[in-house]
């Protein structure tokens, strides 16, 4: 994602293992001094910056993600990156949420989101509350696809994913 000036003057960047850096606002940059690595997710894609914390007697106690210590998040919460992007920690890019409302901003890599092809018509589907609903059969992907998204900010308002974002 590309910053403007005015983005780059009110952030600055956390260096990480694996050549990566954290993006983060200036109020948060006392974060900084701590030693922060680049954790990849299981799906391959996505990276946090993480560090490790010490106990007393130097031993190892837990994980700390950058994205929870600057969101302050309660254990029962979860951080959502709004633009997808795990090393992105402005606060203007991340908000609580519960892990139902975190997973309808998941993003499918290379496909449309929703879609898929059944008995050479495109078939439209939405997950809610672990249940999936039909939304109807299309002659196109795309005309599948937009259903999707109409359903998909009806139902999940602010954390829907698009195929076609406006």
């Amino acid at each position: 994602r590309q910053t403007s000036r005015l983005d780059a003057a009110h952030m600055i960047t956390i260096r990480l293992t694996r050549g990566l850096v954290a993006i983060v606002d200036d109020v948060d940059a006392a974060l900084a001094v701590h030693r922060w690595y680049a954790l990849r997710r299981s799906d391959g894609r996505t990276f946090y910056a993480v560090r490790n914390s010490t106990k007393a007697g130097g031993k190892k106690s837990s994980t700390l993600y950058l994205h929870r210590e600057i969101m302050n998040a309660p254990p029962e919460m979860q951080v959502d990156h709004r633009n997808g992007d795990g090393l992105d920690c402005r606060r203007d890019n991340m908000r609580l949420a519960t892990h139902q409302t975190n997973q309808m901003n998941v993003r499918k890599l290379g496909k449309l989101k929703g879609v898929r092809k059944r008995d050479h018509r495109w078939q439209a589907y939405i997950k809610l509350d672990q249940r999936q609903r039909c939304l109807g059969r299309y002659d196109s992907a795309e005309d599948a696809a937009r259903a999707y998204d109409a359903a998909a900010v009806e139902l999940f308002g602010e954390f829907a994913s698009l195929n076609y974002p406006p």
